[in-house]
């Protein structure tokens, strides 16, 4: 008999990461963008969309001083 285990128990955490948008009515084509999501089991909610890092990573350490684990998928960018 084989049995499936049962996933662990997934911890919420925010992820600071990454991208380039391709098109947007908030950003110009091409433009480097931050983005801060939550993360909990099957819930991805994003929480935050900008062009400053220092402003995700400050958004992200109040979810930090609660509790939630912080993930920086940048690599710490500047």
């Amino acid at each position: 008999m084989s049995v499936i285990p049962f996933p662990p128990k997934a911890e919420p955490c925010v992820i600071i990461d990454f991208c380039t948008m391709a098109q947007s009515d908030e950003f110009p084509p091409g433009s480097a963008v931050f983005v801060l999501e939550y993360r909990e089991r099957r819930l991805v909610e994003t929480l935050w969309i900008g062009t400053s890092y220092q402003t995700a990573l400050e958004a992200a350490r109040t979810w930090q001083a609660d509790g939630v684990r912080l993930i920086d998928k940048t690599g710490g960018a500047q």
